[in-house]
């Protein structure tokens, strides 16, 4: 079981995770003859103390000291250069960190997660970083790059002079509650607020213009934030798993609302969205389960897939006239949702009864989940039925399917556990294999199968019937 090594001066170079997850080293001593920290060299050391960088290295690596739990310090020589990504991230018991005057680039997330640390200290002859009361600005603090997350205190004013709030900044600090952003700031980067659990308030400037991708997510005490109009850009999973935000007022300067902006947002209640937006992209409000209501604006043309997911409490939607694609599965798991209702004046989409088709009804789209009606004869216009049209609606007993019927989706009558009855019209023999689609996920020793009046024995043919108990022959002429 190593626990300390001594590596010769005729050691000029250790490999890239020459001593990765060695759990029970302590302490090492590197020669002089190195000059490089290789990416990875001591990562998941969780047992390592102590060790001292000779001034002879230039250059610690990716993850050279990544996840070294138990290192409580270390010294980086005025002989560094360069700090690459993560490179002592995880370092969970280091609590100060002082960057020398020779360090002209530090990575991504070099010092991200380090939960104890309070202070980073640049030395004042650095040419590139300063600090300010232990956080890390880039030299003329227009940039701040990292928060150190031990820092305690629950509310923090970023500096006037800060125009960029770099990428992981503040990723994982879980005391801050607030946050104040001067009118400076105009660039919030990716990640920059992840992982915030106690950050209820952010109170943003007016000159704000990027909101970078996971820049809130799981902010999970968030329930107050003000998007100005300056903004230019939101990006995907911006506010992700904020779980106490409850409503949102999206800016009128913006176009669409982007990939996963609000995925499991689940008290989310309310939200405006401006007659700017043209596009709402794929799981936008996925697992919004509070949404009871949001009105589309005229503007938007395109509602991406899956856009509705599980809103579990969203009780009717409006399509306006200025629709022009609707993504696949958009209100699946909609369980109140008990009607779509589209604009007369679109050209692409149509509804009737609340059941979602397009224009000419040749498709079925989409039957909410939560309509109550027990029994529905598929119009005789519908000639298709979407992937997932009738998925998960369960009060739904009995089901009428026309003859003129040509393709069926796949899952279409998927967790449709109380349909006990269906009627098929089908009489065309090259056409039954259609009710194959309709009946895969049925329970067949509940369900009913009628057919055509003479034709049973074709559609024993035509499909797999083993397991049906109850099926019989329509007294009616197709």
């Amino acid at each position: 079981m190593l626990k300390s090594i001594v590596i010769p001066n005729s050691v000029s170079n250790i490999g890239n995770g020459a001593f990765s997850s060695c759990n029970s080293l302590v302490s090492v001593n590197l020669p002089d003859s190195i000059t490089k920290i290789n990416d990875n060299t001591f990562l998941d050391c969780k047992s390592l103390v102590s060790l001292t960088i000779p001034n002879t290295v230039k250059e610690i690596g990716k993850n050279a000291f990544g996840n070294c739990k138990s290192l409580t310090s270390i010294i980086i020589p005025n002989s560094v250069k360069h700090i690459d990504n993560s490179a002592f991230e995880n370092c969970n018991l280091l609590i100060n960190i002082t960057i020398p005057k020779s360090v002209t680039n530090i990575g991504n997330k070099a010092f991200c997660n380090c939960n104890s640390l309070i202070n980073i200290n640049v030395e004042q002859e650095n040419k590139n970083y300063s600090s300010k009361k232990g956080i890390l600005f880039d030299k003329q603090k227009h940039k701040l790059i990292q928060y150190p997350n031990g820092r305690i205190k629950t509310k923090y004013t970023i500096p006037k002079s800060v125009t960029i709030i770099g990428k992981n900044a503040f990723n994982g600090c879980s005391y801050l509650n607030f946050i104040k952003i001067p009118n400076s700031v105009k660039i919030i980067e990716s990640y920059a607020f992840k992982d915030c659990v106690l950050l209820e308030k952010v109170k943003m400037s007016n000159s704000i213009k990027i909101i970078g991708k996971y820049s809130f997510h799981n902010c999970s005490s968030l329930f107050y934030i003000d998007i100005p109009n300056s903004v230019q850009e939101i990006r995907k999973y911006a506010f992700a798993d904020c779980s106490s935000l409850s409503s949102f007022i999206y800016p009128s300067s913006l176009s669409k609302i982007e990939y996963r902006i609000f995925d499991n947002c689940t008290s989310l209640k309310y939200v405006f969205i401006p007659n700017s937006v043209i596009k709402i992209e794929d799981c936008v409000f996925d697992n919004c389960q509070s949404l009871k209501t949001i009105t589309i604006p005229n503007s938007v043309k395109e509602i991406g897939e899956l856009a509705f997911y599980n809103c579990s409490s969203l009780k009717t939607i409006f399509i306006p006239k200025t629709v022009t694609k609707i993504g696949e599965s958009v209100f699946r798991n909609c369980n109140l949702l008990k009607e779509i209702i589209v604009e007369q004046e679109n050209k692409n989409y149509s509804s009737k009864d609340g059941v979602l088709f397009d224009k000419t009804m040749y498709k079925l789209i989409r039957y909410p989940m939560g309509k109550l009606e027990k029994k529905y004869v598929i119009p005789k216009t519908v000639k298709e039925i979407g992937n997932f049209a009738f998925y998960g609606c369960n009060n739904l007993k009995s089901i009428v399917i026309h003859k003129s019927l040509i393709d069926v989706g796949y899952n279409t009558f998927g967790n449709c556990d109380s349909l006990t009855s269906v009627v098929s019209e089908i009489t065309n023999f090259e056409k039954m294999s259609l009710l194959t689609y309709v009946l895969e996920n049925l329970d067949k020793t509940k369900c009913k199968l009628t057919v055509p009046k003479g034709k049973l024995e074709d559609y024993k043919k035509a499909i797999e019937l083993d397991g049906f108990k109850n099926i019989e022959e329509s007294t009616l002429e197709y």
